[in-house]
């Protein structure tokens, strides 16, 4: 994932009035929220529809920079709220807007929302989970949308509630001038803020005197949502964007996020305001696509993890072998640590230092668990969060060094977590981690392959796939890194039969994740034609080889 210099962005030049439409809403519920339907030249009818919900004080109008990116890859609905745009429904609370709104999506959605929409998004979840049973969310992606827009009830990851009680004041004596210091506050902390502020006098309108109290009664609609729980229960997949200079969600929001759900990802963006689909359109729309387009599941990946973690350190002696050398490498003057990816926190403990902050992130819930209890344990401090690398929920120019041990190989996007990794750093700091190559597994692999033409079932996947450790050294690079150190090895593990090789890959959460792997449990026949097949890399000691090919990086932010 590149970044986009803000120099790069420019204007949109969208008129949405101009773009040709999908058919006619058919009914009046859709002909009050649907505000414009735009249908790429080759449309694929299995593809989700992408819906898209504004904030306060806007309109479907406020997502023109997006369409322009996005109008050429998916189908496109811009939803206008009750009150705002041209959109005159008479609504009394959140929960029955969501309840409109699920009545009028399609069977299949990515869903979108900004801020105040945003919130709306969990709502609108609920309501497909519980009551429309034929239609489904695929994806939910927030931005600068918070689980709490005020502080409050113990959450502190918003904005001050004597602040918004003052701004909602405001606005009920002066609503005009009101919203237009709004305007202000949206484009503050971005670095496009000219940009942002000529985006919003072009997209967003002012308040007409016939709509002052609906959008008063949104405001209150603003102060009263708490998604704390619905985002615990909901099981849609959810990715929250925060904008790092954002002036009305603050960036530590992430954080709280990722902490009320693990299998939700969150992203700080650099460099970004409120409105990061006017300051960075094309990099929001990249982030969205990959997330919607990603290959490998997540969440199976968390969930693998998680299962493991209670028995994982049993097996893990290569993995401790190689956390070994990595802690060598950091440097000793390093403060603040992130150890990413830390599993059941065995790096974390061998950095501990009573000088040092270190702060574990892990995708699997279940490993910090065994990593907050394994450090509880030897009376050492833990700060966890459950994030993905790709998504850090860390502010910029925040460590002075971040260790990953043999994680980034459940990487999607490689550049992105490059980005994210050069983002997070202070400069100088530096990244150290370890991570496997293809030849990694290659003899189970080849073994299922042999069996699966053998019983005339080909194409299946069986077996994790690793990237040429040479593009990790490229997406690096590219993402402004200096290579200082690296260190390529191959570790052979070895085993008297297939059965305990493929128990103890299980164990340590490493069997298959990947797309192409077939669904419920291998039939005792595959298994034995796997084993068989496997006989013919049997050592000359009557052992059957396992190898691990693993490469050391460290990296310098210059």
């Amino acid at each position: 994932m590149s970044n986009i210099e803000p120099s790069n962005v420019k204007p949109s030049n969208i008129e949405l009035g101009t773009i040709p439409l999908a058919e006619a809403p058919a009914t009046k519920l859709e002909a009050a929220y649907i505000a414009k339907k735009i249908a790429p030249n080759n449309s694929n009818p299995n593809a989700p529809v992408w819906v898209f919900v504004h904030g306060w004080g806007a309109s479907a109008n406020t997502w023109a920079p997006l369409v322009d990116e996005l109008k050429s890859q998916c189908e496109i609905w811009l939803l206008d709220l009750p009150s705002f745009g041209g959109n005159t429904q008479a609504v009394n609370s959140p929960s029955a807007v969501a309840a409109d709104i699920a009545k009028i999506l399609p069977a299949n959605t990515v869903l979108v929302g900004w801020s105040l929409g945003g919130m709306l998004l969990p709502l609108i979840a609920q309501q497909i989970e519980q009551h429309w049973p034929t239609k489904t969310i695929s994806h939910c992606i927030g931005l600068a949308a918070n689980a709490k827009f005020a502080q409050g009830d113990n959450y502190t990851a918003a904005m001050p509630a004597e602040t918004f009680q003052t701004f909602c004041a405001n606005f009920n004596v002066d609503p005009t001038t009101t919203w237009s210091r709004f305007g202000l506050l949206q484009a503050q902390g971005d670095s496009n803020r000219k940009l942002v502020s000529r985006q919003i006098k072009a997209l967003h309108n002012a308040p007409m005197p016939e709509q002052f109290t609906a959008w008063q009664q949104a405001l209150t609609w603003l102060g009263a949502i708490d998604n704390r729980v619905l985002l615990c229960e909901i099981t849609t997949p959810f990715l929250h964007l925060f904008g790092e200079g954002d002036a009305l969600v603050p960036a530590d929001a992430a954080v709280a996020m990722a902490g009320i759900n693990p299998l939700h990802q969150t992203l700080v963006v650099a460099s970004a305001g409120h409105v990061l689909h006017f300051s960075q359109p094309a990099k929001i729309a990249q982030i969205m696509l990959a997330r919607v387009h990603a290959k490998r599941n997540k969440a199976r990946v968390a969930k693998s993890f998680s299962n493991a973690a209670t028995e994982y350190d049993s097996v893990a002696y290569l993995q401790q072998k190689l956390a070994n050398t990595l802690c060598e490498w950091v440097p000793e003057q390093a403060e603040k640590i992130a150890d990413l990816g830390c599993g059941t926190g065995y790096c974390g403990l061998q950095l501990q230092r009573p000088e040092r902050d270190i702060y574990s992130l892990d995708l699997a819930q279940g490993m910090l668990h065994t990593a907050r209890s394994k450090a509880l344990a030897k009376q050492q401090l833990f700060s966890g969060v459950c994030a993905d690398i790709e998504c850090l929920p860390f502010i910029s120019n925040g460590f002075d060094a971040l260790v990953s041990g043999m994680s980034m190989q459940w990487c999607e996007d490689l550049p992105a977590v490059f980005s994210e990794a050069h983002r997070v750093l202070k400069p100088n700091g530096e990244m150290i981690f370890s991570t496997l190559g293809p030849q990694t597994l290659f003899e189970l692999r080849e073994a299922w392959a042999e069996a699966d033409i053998k019983l005339g079932r080909q194409g299946c996947v069986h077996v994790n796939t690793f990237i040429e450790l040479d593009r990790v050294e490229i997406a690096a690079k590219q993402a402004g890194f200096v290579i200082e150190q690296t260190s390529r090895e191959i570790h052979v593990l070895t085993y008297d039969s297939v059965m305990p090789l493929m128990r103890e890959l299980k164990t340590i959460g490493a069997h298959n994740v990947n797309p192409g792997q077939e669904q419920g449990l291998t039939g005792k026949a595959r298994l034995k034609a796997m084993a068989q097949a496997y006989e013919q890399f049997r050592t000359a000691q009557g052992v059957l080889p396992l190898t691990y090919e693993v490469g050391f990086y460290q990296l310098l932010k210059v």
